[in-house]
């Protein structure tokens, strides 16, 4: 891991803020995922350590359950820092979405990103889109973007299944001409072409994509089909 990066893009939060991220994330995780639950410290004001996974928390009260297997209830003005025993597993949480701990092997090469936007043309374009093509230069991408562009591709036909698994989706979806992927420093947004019925999406290769990145991309272009 990089840790020059990693300490770059650290996030200042105060504790309230963190522990509020971490009862989020932790509940998000499904069943097959609760070994990645993330596991906190807290600091009291009298000195007292607590040590455990916080299960809810309201406007000046948290629960917790303890590595003791009891539940704790606290008052939030009482915690003075909290530590993450195990960051690592939602690192994304506690970063400003700029690190990224890529292992080498699971970079993609130029023509791979290439080969499987073809493949994504010809699934989709079949029977569903009429086209889905890029303005994005994919020789010119860094590592992390070719990464992050791969993922893309790869859960677009996710997204697409799930608007047209209604008839009224399947229709604005069949009529559409084209999808097109466009490279940009702005946060996700998809918006339409009206002059040739086509939907473009911006696509920020540089910044970690959201754990709901596929529920995000269906909402927003089902608001403008």
């Amino acid at each position: 891991m990089d840790q020059n990066s990693l300490f770059s893009s650290l996030e200042v939060a105060n504790p309230i803020t963190v522990l509020k991220k971490v009862i989020e994330y932790n509940h998000r995780l499904d069943d097959n995922h609760k070994h990645d639950i993330v596991s906190i410290r807290i600091i009291l004001g009298n000195g007292s350590i607590i040590e455990g996974q916080p299960a809810k928390i309201n406007e000046d009260t948290c629960v917790m359950l303890t590595h003791n297997n009891t539940i704790l209830f606290f008052f939030l003005n009482q915690i003075k820092g909290i530590e993450i025993i195990n960051p690592y597993k939602a690192i994304h949480l506690f970063t400003d979405g700029m690190f990224f701990d890529i292992q080498k092997n699971d970079i993609p090469t130029a023509l791979q990103v290439s080969r499987t936007l073809k493949e994504l043309q010809k699934r989709i374009g079949n029977g569903f889109v009429g086209e889905i093509s890029s303005t994005i230069d994919i020789k010119k991408l860094t590592d992390t973007e070719k990464f992050q562009l791969h993922q893309i591709i790869n859960k677009l036909p996710n997204v697409i299944a799930k608007i047209a698994v209604d008839e009224d989706g399947r229709s604005a979806i069949t009529n559409l001409k084209a999808i097109i992927l466009n490279k940009s420093e702005a946060n996700l947004r998809a918006y339409i072409n009206n002059n040739n019925n086509s939907i473009i999406l911006d696509l920020n290769l540089t910044k970690k994509l959201p754990e709901q990145f596929e529920e995000e991309l269906k909402k927003q272009i089902e608001t403008i089909l």
